[in-house]
């Protein structure tokens, strides 16, 4: 497990990017469709990664979550990369089966 802030593997997880407004939501129409790279939002505050179906994130915004995924992730010497958040901690796996749920 590791904390990084690394835009070439964000590239990889993430299919593009859309900006969002305060609540998160994206301020673009068809952000599915109308989503950029990463350095055309990265100077904003706010914006939203469209995951690729390679991969499957846990979102924990509070320190129980945190710590019980990051057991699970070390009890099972799962790959799995963390990523701090403003709220939390993002965990990213590698989805092996490939069958995404949007």
């Amino acid at each position: 497990m590791a904390l990084i802030d690394n835009v070439d593997l964000l590239n990889q997880i993430f299919d593009g990017f859309v900006p969002c407004n305060a609540r998160k939501a994206p301020t673009v129409k068809q952000w599915n469709i109308n989503h950029t790279a990463l350095t055309n939002v990265i100077k904003s505050n706010n914006y939203g990664g469209i995951i690729n179906e390679k991969y499957v994130c846990i979102d924990c915004d509070d320190p129980a979550s945190i710590n019980m995924v990051t057991d699970v992730v070390k009890t099972q010497k799962l790959n799995c990369l963390a990523i701090k958040t403003t709220k939390g901690v993002h965990f990213y796996f590698k989805n092996e089966k490939k069958q995404a749920t949007k």
